[in-house]
């Protein structure tokens, strides 16, 4: 399946969350924005459960 991002190359990437909002992009937004990357981001809490469980603990230890 072919996407036409041609329309939406040179908006604000503002205007492109407008849309995708709306439900008027429902498609791969990558090319879109010229000027600005596109980037996705994915924090594991499982994996900052236990940093954070010991920097609590070290925080704590030191008031006590």
């Amino acid at each position: 399946m072919a996407f036409d991002i041609t329309p939406y190359v040179d908006m604000s990437p503002k205007k492109v969350r407008e849309l995708i909002r709306k439900e008027v992009i429902d498609f791969p937004t990558a090319g879109m924005c010229r000027g600005y990357a596109q980037a996705n981001m994915d924090a594991g809490i499982s994996s900052m459960t236990a940093s954070i469980s010991i920097v609590r603990n070290e925080i704590l230890f030191l008031f006590m």
